[in-house]
Formats: C-alpha cells, structure tokens, sequence
C-alpha cells in the first residue's frame, strides 16, 4: 500500500502547527487573565478604614447589617461609596511580583501615598505606572497593579462618605414642622425620600428656616439659601446636604406637594 502523499503530509504539519499556535494563545490568554487582589469575601468585611496624606482618618463599621461612618463623624454611610470601597477587595490584578523585587521609592511605595484596610487586610497605594496606566498598590509581602480607578478610594472625604439622604433611617419616622409649622404629610413623604447633590461641611452661618421631625432623638435641620443653591444644614456634626431644585420646592411651597399644577 502506498505511504501518504508529499500533500498530505505537509497538510498534516500545517493543521499541527495551527493546533501547537491556538493552544499557546488558550495559555497566554489564560495567563493574562485577571485575578483578584484579595481572596477576601466582602460579606465578612465589617469595618474600613481610610488613610492618606494630610488626610485625617475616616472609618467606617458594619453594624447589625448598616454601615456607618464613625471617624470623624458618627454618620450612616453612603451605601454607593462602601460598594466602591469593597470593590477593591477584588479588584483585577494582572501584574504582581514579591515586594522584596520592586524599588518601594519608585513605585510610589516608600512611603505611601494613602492606604484602605479591608478589615484586617491593609492595602497601600503608590504612584501611576505610565507605560500600564496602572496604580502600583502593596498587599504584605506582594506588589501588584490595579486600575487607575481605584487610587482615589484612599482620598475620598468624609463628607463623601455620609449618606446623601439627611433623613434616612430613624431621623424621619414621624411629623414634621418647618419654623413650628406642621408640614402635610404629603411633603414629609416627600422629604423622606430627598437625596442630595452631595454633602459638604456646612458654611459657618446662622439663619434660615428650621426643620424638626417628631421625635427626641431627631436632629434640627436649618434650611438654608447660599448663592442660587439650597442647602438643608444639619449642625451637628456640621453638615450641609445640597438639594436639587425639585428638592428645595417641597420646603419652598410644601403646600403644593402631591397637588396637581394648574
């Protein structure tokens, strides 16, 4: 019987060739393939903490399944914000070597240039690789790259972190007044729904009009005009809360709310 012809045999090399070449990209694709910077498992982190430099310390706990801010203030804490600090937890990682094998000062790392602790786990960031555009962080004994993102994590102020919402939680469970006059329900229910542009520290002012809610735990808010904005000031711990304009109509003509325009 006749052997297999000239064709067939370099047929055979080139299907062998194509074969050996598809299956190193399956191994270089698998070996570039991100994998987390922790093994951490987000539901088991109860408390964060935040550093950088000329920052001061912002802490934020779990507590009975909510997350507070309680450094520098005792504050509910922004549900969006605490999503984007777990996050790190698993961040993409695809380049990392051992600490002891990168130049701490010219990652950024000697020292560094703030840091987040996921519960016991401390992650410290350094400076922008420019070839990756990635941020050089420290995990222990590990040096790796993340996304660029993820370097304003440690940076992000208290006020960033309270809730947007002045009457979330137990603050807005009864009636309210505004300079001693009740408010209809309609506009209350309203109000318990408000969510700031964001939070700031509040301007050093008096004035303005004075919001209760029922309740002796329940803090006074002063609602305040600065400029074309209206800011509801809640002075312990300092705090303004800047709302849209559709906002500010609840407390500017309470009367109107949940009445058909005209």
């Amino acid at each position: 019987m006749a052997g297999p012809s000239r064709s067939t045999l370099v047929l055979i090399a080139i299907v062998a060739v194509l074969g050996l070449a598809a299956l190193g990209e399956t191994l270089r694709t698998q070996l570039m393939r991100p994998t987390p910077l922790t093994a951490l498992d987000q539901r088991q982190i109860h408390r964060i903490v935040l550093e950088c430099n000329d920052c001061p310390r912002r802490a934020l706990e779990k507590i009975t399944g909510r997350w507070v801010l309680d450094e520098p203030y005792d504050m509910p804490a922004d549900p969006a914000q605490v999503e984007r600090l777990l996050e790190l937890a698993a961040a993409p990682v695809r380049h990392r070597r051992d600490a002891k094998d990168v130049d701490a000062a010219e990652a950024g790392l000697k020292p560094p240039r703030g840091a987040v602790t996921l519960g016991t786990v401390r992650i410290e960031f350094g400076a922008r690789d420019p070839v990756r555009r990635q941020r050089y962080v420290r995990r222990g004994d590990e040096v790796a790259q993340v996304p660029d993102s993820y370097a304003e994590l440690p940076k992000l102020t208290a006020e960033a972190l309270v809730d947007p919402r002045p009457f979330a939680g137990k603050i807005a469970t009864g009636g309210a007044t505004l300079d001693g006059k009740p408010l209809p329900e309609a506009a209350v229910a309203r109000l318990r729904e408000i969510k700031a542009q964001k939070v700031q520290p509040a301007a050093p002012a008096g004035g303005g009009r004075v919001l209760r809610f029922e309740g002796p735990d329940s803090p006074e808010f002063s609602f305040v005009r600065y400029g074309d904005q209206w800011h509801l000031v809640r002075p312990q711990p300092g705090l303004a809360y800047v709302l849209e304009s559709a906002d500010a109509e609840v407390l500017l003509h309470p009367e109107k709310v949940g009445k058909p325009s005209p």
